[in-house]
């Protein structure tokens, strides 16, 4: 069976996760890693047995390379991505896309100009919860959708911005819980609930006031085109990291996804539809999901067969156009 060639670029906690879900793909091996802090350069050595180069530059011309993930802090994403793009690379980018619409735009034009396979790591609609869902939505196995909510409430303790050079900055990160961990909640919503007519929102930095630049909360209120109503709300200042929770509201029953499980909500009745057998290993966080192999598997599989079974970077810009506006105070009507 023909593998991949892969090069890793960025060797933070979440390369590990990609790098087994590579050896678990089955299509993929590991060629070299990109990673420019000397610290982290000498644990992936002593860790991985293929070279570790500090500079992504010296791979672009490679020809042994077929894939690259983009797994660095948001910042760089972009002139990464540009570039391997440029030098006709297949590449999937962890989240954010970009920093901005702008960025994210020229990716895609870019991408299609040099005709190379992009996806953004959205794995969690690949979950068998958020996958069922989807297909029952589809179907309109509940009538027409009437509404959407998205709660993630977690916590980030001071220490985990003050010991990273980039996370807690507006220039670096980006943002703060909306942008970093949020943005696959807001995913799932726009993903269930369709394009967005309206959206308004606002941020707030309530806990950590001189420690980061950047929000642990946000709030938003969003109207779908097919009349929907969605709301929004995210924070960092919880006790803990409590599961994400994800409800459509339909004509004839609500689908609501917590701890793992698909319930549908009927006629005063509760019935289990779906369950995530979540199994913890120790690179993957619960937080993350089951999915990464699958998003992956399916992408090798996009750039072996030149098929379509990936989730494109187009689908990167939907949220960021709604975290433009949260993030601006604008009251945007598309």
């Amino acid at each position: 069976m023909q593998k991949l060639r892969v090069a890793i670029v960025g060797g933070g906690s979440i390369s590990k996760v990609h790098i087994e879900a590579i050896k678990d793909s089955g299509l993929g091996e590991m060629v070299c890693i990109v990673e420019n802090d000397p610290e982290k350069t000498e644990e992936l050595s002593s860790e991985y047995s293929v070279p570790v180069i500090q500079n992504y530059k010296e791979i672009l011309n490679r020809e042994d390379i077929d894939v690259v993930h983009i797994t660095t802090p948001h910042y760089n994403h972009y002139e990464i991505a540009l570039d391997f793009i440029r030098h006709r690379k297949n590449l999937l980018i962890e989240k954010p896309l970009t920093l901005s619409i702008k960025e994210a735009e020229t990716l895609v034009e870019e991408s299609e100009k040099n005709d190379v396979c992009t996806a953004i790591v959205y794995q969690n609609r690949l979950n068998k919860t958020s996958a069922y869902l989807k297909k029952l939505l589809n179907e309109e196995k509940y009538g027409k959708i009437l509404g959407v909510k998205g709660i993630l409430a977690w916590c980030r303790e001071p220490e985990y911005y003050l010991g990273s050079d980039w996370k807690g900055t507006i220039d670096k990160e980006g943002g703060g819980v909306l942008i970093n961990q949020a943005i696959h909640t807001l995913d799932l919503m726009l993903w269930f609930g369709g394009n967005v007519k309206i959206v308004k929102g606002s941020v707030h930095k309530n806990r950590l006031t001189n420690e980061i630049e950047v929000e642990d909360t946000v709030e938003a209120f969003i109207i779908f085109e097919n009349g929907a109503k969605g709301i929004f709300y995210a924070t960092n200042n919880y006790s803990y990291d409590s599961s994400v929770e994800l409800e459509v509201h339909c004509e004839r029953g609500i689908l609501n996804i917590k701890n793992n499980k698909l319930r549908l909500f009927s006629d005063d009745e509760e019935v289990l539809l779906a369950e995530e057998n979540f199994t913890k290993n120790e690179f993957n966080k619960k937080c993350y999901g089951n999915s990464h192999e699958t998003l992956i598997k399916g992408f090798y599989e996009s750039v072996l067969g030149k098929t379509k079974n990936y989730i494109d970077i187009k689908e990167g810009i939907k949220a960021l156009k709604v975290i433009e506006k949260i993030y601006n105070k604008e009251e945007k009507t598309w």
